[in-house]
């Protein structure tokens, strides 16, 4: 009913009384209530992966659905913990135990983990059949619920193929089935993908006021993504617009001294910096994102747009050595579109951003052909505002060609 608070200190009694009486199985379910529904992942809940360690511990191997069940939650409660490691190990030893029992449900929630611990750039196949596995076990089980689930994840993966035409049907199956089931924990991210959507065509008003519906209908649901998201997309806008002077300088800095995702809250405050005309502070920001070869930067589900808006930053300030750094680690990656959020914030198609990269090595034919690609691919997504951003790089670039070295762009 989106009263999380509430609920939790239910549950926190319940687990009281099974701690009590010595009911192991009485604790794991009062484990997994307080873990909740949906899967937030902003920062480690201490309290809660304490109550689920412990529930583990208590349980052994007895009830292996359970234990299933409270492995994979563990795994989702630990993404943004020190070492990504154990997140993996936990939701595949979940998916494995889930697939002994037999037991299609558990089946889902451990696949539901898993994808979680697949979250990076490189798992995007791996994420996208998990997805469609989960639907399945779910659907199986007779449980809309963990489908739901499955086909939020599936938007989430769809939007980073670039496959906007499935996304959009995938978004209104999401939709439709989280308003049948009345959970406003999940019916709050059709606004949101809505605005996200209007926002990449140019749409600002409409992208606004969707934006705004989405964190009120996410803030009365309790979950916390709702408030982060909405701000993410306020900051996309300023950044397709070349508004940087509109962003938030304080929640920045507040995210880089206090988010899981701090490294990547940095990338963006280069960029912003650098735009901005504080070029000597940009640099010194980039300087700790870069440095042994990004060894600071998690290659987790942020990697992508913060190589994203350090290149970005690299380009305006015409940095040569990162430039070409970044280049390196987004080539593999050109056929994708750069995201951040479940499907929130986009700076479109790889290609563009390849595209200034290679301006400013002075690749200019490689340039040309990247920034080509990328008005091809962001203008079939629906991408149009970072279609027109390859224009005007182009602009620049082709006058140059045989000629003269290539200025940077600062697209």
């Amino acid at each position: 009913a989106g009263e999380p608070e509430a609920a939790r200190a239910c549950f926190a009694d319940a687990a009281a009384r099974a701690r009590a009486a010595g009911d192991a199985v009485l604790l794991a379910r009062a484990a997994l209530g307080h873990a909740g529904l949906a899967v937030t992942i902003i920062a480690v809940d201490h309290g809660t992966v304490a109550l689920l360690e412990e529930a583990l511990a208590a349980l052994g191997d007895r009830e292996p659905v359970l234990r299933s069940e409270l492995l994979a939650r563990l795994a989702v409660e630990l993404y943004y913990a020190p070492s990504r490691d154990r997140c993996e190990a936990l939701s595949s030893e979940a998916v494995a135990v889930a697939r002994t029992a037999g037991d299609p449900r558990a089946v889902a929630a451990a696949l539901n983990a898993r994808h979680v611990a697949l979250w990076r750039p490189d798992r995007l196949r791996e994420r996208t059949a998990t997805a469609d596995a989960m639907i399945a076990a779910a659907r199986e089980a007779g449980d809309p619920q963990l489908e739901l689930q499955a086909r939020n994840w599936r938007v989430v993966d769809l939007f980073e193929a670039g496959q906007m035409a499935e996304w959009r049907e995938e978004v209104r199956r999401h939709g439709d089935l989280a308003t049948q089931l009345r959970m406003p924990s999940f019916t709050w991210y059709t606004p949101l993908w809505n605005a996200v959507a209007a926002l990449n065509a140019g749409r600002w008003d409409e992208a606004a006021e969707l934006r705004e519906r989405a964190r009120a209908e996410g803030g009365r649901a309790g979950d916390d993504n709702a408030d982060l998201f909405a701000e993410m997309l306020i900051a996309a806008e300023a950044m397709l617009r070349g508004e940087f002077e509109k962003l938030d300088r304080a929640l920045i800095e507040d995210k880089i001294a206090h988010s899981p995702a701090g490294m990547a809250w940095r990338a963006s405050y280069a960029w912003e910096l650098a735009a901005t005309g504080r070029p000597d502070d940009a640099r010194e920001q980039l300087a700790i994102i870069t440095a042994g070869d990004y060894a600071a930067l998690p290659f987790d589900a942020n990697w992508p747009s913060a190589l994203a808006e350090s290149a970005e930053a690299c380009v305006l300030l015409g940095a040569v050595e990162p430039a070409a750094v970044a280049y390196r680690h987004l080539l593999p990656y050109a056929d994708v579109t750069v995201t951040a959020g479940r499907g929130v914030v986009t700076y479109g198609s790889t290609q563009r951003l390849l595209g200034s990269l290679a301006a400013v090595l002075g690749r200019t034919d490689d340039a040309v052909a990247h920034h080509e690609a990328a008005i091809r691919t962001n203008e079939a997504a629906g991408f149009t505002v970072w279609a027109q951003h390859s224009r005007d790089a182009l602009g620049h670039i082709r006058p140059r060609r045989g000629g003269e070295q290539p200025v940077p762009s600062g697209s």
